[in-house]
């Protein structure tokens, strides 16, 4: 029907060795957008040693004064347009500003067909959007962008940036895919990374209680990597590697059944002798 299934080949592997690191203290220093092209070159870990790679940002930054990068037109009362200087071609777009809400209702942009709110103050979940950021690509060229919005507000802080895509992503010969085996029981990954020197197993599993790491058999720390997920770092070379989640208390849970259980069924043949 008017469903699709799509695959993009450029994701990244759930588990991979990667051995263009960036220490989460120089991370955290960078400011926006550089810090997101960062993350999305590199693996951000909890670790200052032997992380020699440098990182310099190539986002530029446009600009609307005298027109020199585009300019604003007015259509409506509800709605502008952003017309580049020159028509955009193959970068990607950064636009972010703060938006303060100046009644009680929700205050909605969009542009090109992309939507940021901040929640009206009677939301039962208001979500304190108070930064827009809008990240916006198109293999076309781009002449214009349209801006729609609603509810009443001020915007402050307005900052475009582009950037070109060879320098979003990855290199390749930095990602080394974990070669998977057919995973059993709590297994989540199972299977060898070959290391070309020293880096980090880095994953796209969310950090939280309950997982176990082995390393060539033998149990390894796991850290917090890309500020989210599990990883640990690796040694050069070749690597058995074996992720496990168990429940949190699943073991106490499963011990407090036995108990109750051998507990009920001692009543029970107590009852039948006294009967």
């Amino acid at each position: 029907g008017d469903s699709v299934l799509a695959e993009n080949p450029d994701v990244l592997p759930l588990c991979y060795g990667s051995t263009a690191v960036m220490s989460e203290e120089v991370f955290d220093a960078l400011p926006f957008p550089a810090s997101l092209e960062a993350i999305c070159t590199r693996s951000v870990v909890k670790s200052n040693a032997a992380l020699p790679q440098p990182f310099t940002a190539h986002f530029e930054e446009l600009y609307w004064t005298d027109g020199k990068d585009y300019v604003i037109e007015k259509q409506t009362d509800t709605s502008f347009d952003i017309v580049p200087a020159e028509a955009i071609t193959g970068q990607i777009l950064v636009l972010t500003f703060d938006v303060r809400r100046e009644s009680s209702e929700a205050a909605i942009v969009t542009i090109n067909n992309i939507r940021n709110k901040l929640s009206g103050a009677a939301a039962p979940y208001p979500n304190h959007n108070t930064t827009f950021t809008f990240v916006l690509s198109s293999p076309e060229m781009l002449e214009r962008f349209h801006v729609s919005f609603s509810g009443k507000f001020s915007v402050s802080n307005v900052h475009l940036y582009a950037l070109d895509p060879s320098h979003f992503g990855m290199d390749t010969d930095t990602v080394h895919p974990l070669q998977q085996n057919t995973l059993s029981g709590n297994e989540v990954a199972d299977g060898t990374v070959s290391m070309p020197a020293d880096g980090w197993l880095i994953t796209s599993i969310p950090m939280e209680p309950g997982f176990s790491a082995w390393v060539d058999n033998e149990p390894c720390k796991i850290r917090t990597v890309n500020k989210s997920f599990i990883g640990f770092p690796l040694t050069a070379g070749e690597h058995q590697i074996r992720i496990v989640y168990e429940p949190p208390l699943q073991r106490a849970g499963i011990l407090c059944s036995a108990a109750g259980g051998i507990g009920l069924l001692l009543i029970f043949i107590r009852k039948r002798k006294e009967a």
